[in-house]
């Protein structure tokens, strides 16, 4: 399935060797929404759709290198690695110790050898809701950073929800960011207005002046385009499908609109929502 990416710029270890890899584990009470809205049934689809991604990707087995490299969906997998290095090439500051990342909805530290690779950066703030992705994460960066001395950069590890929790009131006061991603996830973010807004409070917050946000989100026009040719309300192939609640007429709410996708070895048939970025400036 095609994903557009788009750029917004904004104004046992000892406790000796995990301090000096600068880690910190930060807990968070996960928020899901709790702003006031009016559209009951909305804030309902945000609760949902934010509960059963986490659900999945805690419970998601992290796979080894040899399944990786056996993988039905290589292809995929190296497209989309291709996307995130390519726009953490152009866009991230090129700068060692100096560099400070946000990686948003981090997972499982996929993105960490292109954050070494690509960008040389100097620090992680790795951020995401699902706590077994946190733990797959730290050990991937154990693994790398102690047994094989790589990955040179600092990790902070965050459980929270990046789109309903108040990251600035978690965050130590002090950390400010020269780079953020959101990689393949922000579609979550788009079960309601309130939570697509978190999202931004919580990056232009910390971000400082002139530095940038990118991101990759499924192409809502890709999935408007397949759905109008579809005779049924889902479409797809042997290792991928999308199915919507119902046949419709192409009309759609700007937020909350809904689908399930699953694409095989990786997501296994997760509510997710369109994207409504072209009427929201976020080209």
């Amino acid at each position: 399935m095609s994903n557009r990416a788009f750029r917004k710029s904004s104004s046992g270890r000892s406790e000796r060797e995990l301090t000096s890899a600068r880690f910190l584990r930060w807990q968070a009470e996960r928020s899901v929404d709790r702003n006031e809205s009016n559209d009951e049934g909305g804030r309902e689809m945000s609760r949902e759709t934010a509960d059963e991604a986490v659900d999945h990707y805690s419970r998601k087995r992290d796979h080894s290198l040899t399944e990786r490299g056996n993988s039905e969906i290589m292809g995929v997998r190296k497209f989309h690695n291709w996307i995130k290095r390519t726009l953490i090439r152009e866009y991230c500051p090129y700068g060692g110790d100096m560099v400070t990342v946000l990686d948003i909805c981090g997972g499982k530290g996929g993105d960490f050898h292109k954050w070494a690779e690509e960008a040389n950066v100097g620090h992680v703030v790795l951020i995401d809701a699902a706590r077994g992705s946190i733990d797959d994460a730290l050990e991937r960066y154990r693994e790398f950073h102690w047994n094989k001395n790589q990955w040179h950069f600092g990790v902070t590890f965050v459980c929270a929800d990046c789109f309903g929790a108040d990251l600035h009131a978690i965050l130590p006061p002090h950390l400010s960011f020269d780079f953020a991603s959101c990689q393949f996830a922000l579609q979550y973010a788009f079960s309601s207005e309130e939570r697509i807004r978190g999202l931004l409070r919580n990056v232009s917050i910390r971000l400082k002046p002139g530095c940038s946000f990118i991101g990759t989100i499924p192409d809502a026009e890709f999935l408007i385009k397949k759905l109008k040719e579809s005779p049924s309300p889902s479409f797809g192939n042997d290792l991928y499908h999308v199915t919507f609640p119902a046949k419709i007429d192409g009309r759609f709410a700007d937020f909350g609109s809904s689908y399930r996708f699953y694409l095989r070895e990786a997501v296994d048939d997760v509510l997710e929502c369109k994207d409504q970025s072209s009427s929201h400036g976020l080209r």
